[in-house]
Formats: structure tokens, sequence, C-alpha cells
């Protein structure tokens, strides 16, 4: 009897230790590598337009991006700032004008602020400016390519008190390819105007396609 208690006490340690390998292995097998996107950060001045001089400084920019790194923790990919530049607006007499509705805001007068001597060169590039009007949150031009941003959401909120940090988080989410999605109770990042549910939530099938194209290491 001895022996045969041995016996079945060392198959049930065997098969202890055989599903604890299993559970370690398939726990390392869900854990995604981290994926580190430089960005460079432009802000942008004008002595033509306060819409699109933006008040947020360095150590804003910083905290900015320490918020959107925690939303996009969970597809485990890092913004990393390349540098922080400063620099001034092209057309800013129009844009001006856009912002007070006498003409409209079309794709060539809105992206026609951004200079391009400095980009990254089909990396990633973020100019954050005022105010963008009309409640649009932000912009992404997938031909220059680079996110436009303004530091006044669509709720009139400015900076690091508003949906700065989300709106940001949810262009970005356009440069890695995600396009929007309906709203639902959940809620999601890239679903425009949602006030319900989690949304900064990415579903897995989001988080593929952005690890996809972040693994490119460029826009989308």
């Amino acid at each position: 009897m001895l022996s045969s208690r041995f016996h079945t006490h060392f198959i049930l340690l065997v098969s202890f230790f055989f599903l604890l390998s299993c559970a370690s292995s398939s726990n390392e097998d869900d854990i995604q590598e981290v994926l580190t996107l430089d960005v460079r950060v432009h802000l942008l001045e004008s002595p033509e337009s306060p819409g699109l001089t933006t008040t947020l400084d360095e150590d804003d920019v910083r905290a900015v991006f320490d918020g959107v790194n925690e939303i996009w923790e969970q597809a485990a990919i890092v913004w990393n700032i390349e540098s922080i530049i400063t620099e001034t607006a092209f057309n800013g007499a129009n844009f001006e004008r856009v912002l007070r509705n006498e003409i409209p805001g079309t794709f060539e007068i809105v992206s026609s602020v951004i200079p391009r001597a400095n980009l990254t060169n089909g990396r990633w590039d973020v100019f954050l400016i005022r105010d963008l009007g009309g409640g649009v949150g932000g912009l992404y031009f997938p031909g220059i390519p680079a996110v436009l941003q303004p530091e006044i959401d669509p709720n009139g909120i400015s900076g690091l008190e508003g949906g700065l940090v989300r709106i940001l988080s949810h262009e970005l989410g356009h440069s890695l390819s995600l396009q929007h999605v309906a709203c639902t109770s959940q809620g999601n990042l890239l679903a425009p105007g949602c006030v319900q549910g989690v949304r900064t939530r990415l579903t897995e099938g989001q988080i593929e396609a952005a690890r996809r194209q972040a693994s490119s290491n460029r826009p989308f």
C-alpha cells in the first residue's frame, strides 16, 4: 500500500507541475512585445491667428503623452516623444476666417496651415494648435501624414482638463489604420461622439490591426 500511495502522489505531483508549466507558457504567449513609436510634437504659433497659437508648453505635452500612453498600454504600444519644436503656422489669416465661419473649413485650407520643413519623413508628427472650431476634436491627414490637434475640445474645455488626451489617442488610432466604429454601451476609443461605456476601450481586432501597422513603423 505504501508503494501504491507513493506512486499516486508522484503522478499527481508530475501532473501539477505539467499544468503549472502550461499556464506559465500560456501567460508568456499572452504578453505582447511593447512597440515604441517615435513622435515629433510641433507647437504651432501664428501672428495672424490666435486659433493656431497653442498655449501648451513642453511640460504640458509630456503630461498629455503620459495620458495617451496609459490609453495605448492595452495594445502594448508606447508613444515616445522624439522632440518638441515650436514652429510658425502657415495661412493664419484664412484659418481665422474659417473659425469665424466666413469661409468653409475645407481639407485644403485646414491642412495648409501645417509647415512641412521639419516633418519626420513619414513617421509620426503631431501639430498642436489652440482651436479647430466647429466642434471638431482633431484631424488626421494621411497624405502628409500628421495629426492636427487642438487643445480646446468639442465641448469648449481647454488643455489638460478637457478631452485632449482621449481625442489625441483617437487620432493616433487613425494613424494606426483604425477607422471609426459605431457607439455601443461598451464604448470604444474610435467611436466618435460616444458618451457611453469605456470611451478609451479597444477591441482585440483593433489592437491586432493597430499593432500590425505599428510594426511597420510607418503611419497608415
